[in-house]
């Protein structure tokens, strides 16, 4: 199953996690049960800066480093995998610039 999102990064100072600060929020049944499920672990990541002449950086869980994902013009950020084993609690995002909007497509098994 797939799901897209599109999302605002606002935080500036420090990596926020991909599904504890910006998917999990959107959703509103948490039981799923009048809602499609939405999984944290994933076998397919694609993030990619919409925010022209912005960028994001993304990490793992240790939130140092990471990799700088600039806008539209370079090809997605995406990480591929035969099974859900890409956690989405494991992701990190931050920008230099508040209001940086991203889109993000998540797809599980």
């Amino acid at each position: 199953m797939t799901r897209d999102f599109s999302l605002t990064v606002n935080n500036t100072s420090s990596f926020l996690n991909l599904w504890d600060g910006f998917i999990a929020p959107t959703i509103t049944d948490k039981t799923f049960s009048n809602s499609p499920y939405v999984s944290s672990m994933v076998s397919d990541l694609i993030i990619q800066v919409a925010t022209a002449g912005q960028t994001i950086t993304k990490t793992d869980k240790s939130q140092t480093g990471g990799i700088a994902l600039t806008s539209l013009i370079n090809p997605p950020y995406s990480i591929h995998s035969l099974v859900n084993s890409i956690d989405l609690k494991g992701q990190y995002i931050k920008t230099s610039a508040a209001g940086v909007v991203i889109n993000v497509s998540i797809n599980w098994i």
